[in-house]
């Protein structure tokens, strides 16, 4: 955890991430990321997280898949956002 202190405002931020593979030589990994930010000043919380996988299909190909949630929260609006993104390498 992270605090920066500016003045009298102090923002937090929190990141963690974790990672598993469940083979010996790495060809498949999954990932787990959370990230978190407290502004009091602006009396605003910013969160976002979720999983994510890595394949290494052969030496010519790589899928990356990500799942992320974002969510944003003040005293005038609330916000929540989910994102896929689908990512297929080939090299020649």
């Amino acid at each position: 955890m992270n605090v920066i202190d500016r003045d009298v405002s102090k923002t937090t931020l929190q990141n963690y991430s974790s990672n598993w593979s469940p083979f010996p030589d790495s060809s498949l990994q999954f990932f787990f990321t959370y990230n978190e930010t407290l502004r009091p000043k602006e009396d605003r919380k910013e969160r976002s997280f979720g999983p994510s996988v890595k394949w290494d299909i052969n030496r010519h190909a790589d899928l990356d898949v990500l799942f992320n949630i974002s969510e944003s929260e003040s005293e005038l609006i609330e916000t929540k956002t989910s994102s896929l993104n689908v990512n297929l390498k080939i090299f020649f």
